[in-house]
């Protein structure tokens, strides 16, 4: 299969597993980032990160925190599940077309400190949210949180990294 069918293939996967966004980011968009937080660092033969988002529904997120902040409602249900569901699947259809496939969880290992050549704190071992920008599906806002152009900030984003 040449690329360009593989890609729509892999897009066309994401979406049947119930992605809103997709989008694939060659790992040339990571050269500048720190060595452990590049695709290569968590699959060595590493060539593209596939950065799905599910998009929250918007009533939910306008009433989550109904009573009380303390309360999220129906902002969250079935989000982590579902993504990670999702990353699984697309993983393992990438497997299938004779590929190597690692699926990231939504909600990952976070470093709170500088960690050898990661000159920052607060750091996850590998970040969702730059994998959704380098993939072309949005941009970083001023609040630190990607937003899409069809959505916002409304997302829960996942990600695979895969040769």
């Amino acid at each position: 299969m040449d690329s360009k069918t593989l890609t729509r293939a892999v897009k066309q996967a994401a979406l049947d597993e119930g992605a809103d966004l997709v989008g694939i980011a060659s790992i040339a968009r990571y050269a500048h980032a720190p060595r452990m937080l590049r695709p290569g660092a968590h699959l060595p033969e590493a060539q593209s990160v596939i950065a799905m988002a599910i998009h929250h529904p918007d009533a939910s997120v306008e009433w989550g925190g109904e009573p009380n902040s303390n309360f999220p409602g129906p902002f969250q249900i079935g989000m982590i599940a579902k993504l990670d569901t999702m990353a699984f699947r697309v993983a393992r259809f990438i497997e299938r077309q004779g590929y190597v496939a690692v699926p990231y969880s939504c909600t990952y290992y976070w470093r709170h400190r500088p960690y050898k050549d990661i000159p920052y704190a607060h750091a996850a071992s590998f970040s969702n949210m730059n994998a959704f920008v380098a993939a072309g599906l949005g941009e970083y806002g001023w609040h630190g949180m990607v937003m899409s152009p069809k959505y916002g900030p409304r997302q829960r984003i996942i990600s695979v990294i895969t040769s």
